[in-house]
């Protein structure tokens, strides 16, 4: 069963669906933050084939949306960046502040590194194009699960700098042991920090000099400033 809640609306109805879907994408908690309509009903419909059972709640506002976030336990929020009320920025700085572990996986019109940068700086979990369809909202949310940001490939292809291909790489933990390395932190005081060992750091940090073709701490320093990492 999907419970469809729309706060702006008040209009709460039910759709019923034999599920034959991605059985992760079950039980899902999800409100859509988007002005535009046909946004919120291809997500539904979308997972109308891929969810048994999923709470959709979709508002056209950022005040609202706020409100969902502080009074529902959710899975994913969907945030357009183009509201009537407040700048999705902003917007998601907010919520990143009281949500710090709520996955937020950013919608635009817009092929914008600078809007890329800003998104990941501000704690955003992928940067995702209005045009996608079913298959691209699938592997998207299959990212955002695994920790990895998500971009889509027709923002990556417009991507001039190196350097933002190399962080779209990087998962959370990965850039915590940059953000700390960066700071001064030796690795064993990285480990202490997130409560994994000495020989964990390490390996975390050659799997990042490897990703960023980087060969040592100075150069992850620089990399880390460059990027807004620290």
């Amino acid at each position: 069963m999907h419970s469809f809640n729309s706060a702006d609306s008040g209009v709460n109805n039910s759709i019923s669906w034999q599920n034959t879907g991605d059985p992760r994408l079950m039980n899902r908690t999800i409100c859509i933050c988007d002005d535009h309509p046909v946004i919120a009903e291809g997500i539904e419909y979308i997972l109308s084939k891929e969810n048994g059972q999923a709470q959709l709640h979709t508002t056209k506002t950022g005040k609202k949306c706020l409100h969902i976030v502080q009074h529902y336990p959710l899975d994913l929020l969907i945030l357009d960046l183009k509201l009537p009320d407040i700048n999705g920025l902003d917007l998601l700085k907010k919520i990143r502040e009281q949500q710090p572990d709520l996955p937020i996986l950013v919608l635009t019109m817009h092929k914008d590194p600078f809007i890329l940068d800003q998104i990941q700086k501000l704690g955003g979990d992928g940067y995702m194009l209005k045009d996608f369809g079913r298959k691209e909202f699938l592997r998207a949310l299959k990212t955002i699960d695994q920790q990895k940001f998500y971009v889509s490939p027709g923002i990556r292809q417009s991507l001039e700098r190196d350097s933002f291909s190399g962080t779209l790489q990087l998962t959370k933990r990965e850039k915590e042991i940059i953000k700390y390395t960066a700071s001064g932190k030796s690795a064993q005081e990285v480990g202490d920090l997130l409560y994994i060992s000495k020989h964990t750091v390490n390996t975390h940090r050659r799997n990042i000099y490897k990703k960023l073709d980087i060969s040592g701490v100075k150069e992850l320093i620089n990399f880390a400033h460059e990027n807004g990492l620290v």
